[in-house]
């Protein structure tokens, strides 16, 4: 079992719940890839209300939007250890500076 960081890696992972579930990790990874994709079309459509004034009366169709909501954050940038600032707000320079420093250790 490959680890990382103390995690499992993904194909490990969808593996493990594979077996868990008597399938194969492609019909897990595309079940899991359907379900982000039906909750990302509810968040976009509760953006679309919010926009037009309406998001307070915003009511999800699909089940399974509240239980999802931790992946709201999936895709935004998290602070960096070294700086504590977000990586969009440093000068490209300065990024491609430290990794190319932390590269000559």
């Amino acid at each position: 079992m490959n680890k990382k960081n103390g995690l499992l890696k993904k194909p490990d992972a969808l593996k493990e719940i594979a077996i868990t579930f008597n399938t194969d990790s492609s019909e897990i990874d595309r079940k899991l890839k359907n379900v982000y994709s039906q909750y990302t079309r509810e968040r976009r459509n509760y953006k679309a209300m919010k926009k037009s004034g309406a998001g307070k009366e915003f009511h999800a169709k699909w089940f399974g939007y509240d239980l999802m909501s931790f992946l709201q954050d999936k895709n935004k940038p998290r602070k960096t250890r070294e700086f504590g600032l977000d990586e969009c707000q440093l000068p490209c320079s300065t990024v491609v500076q430290y990794t190319t420093h932390l590269g000559s250790h």
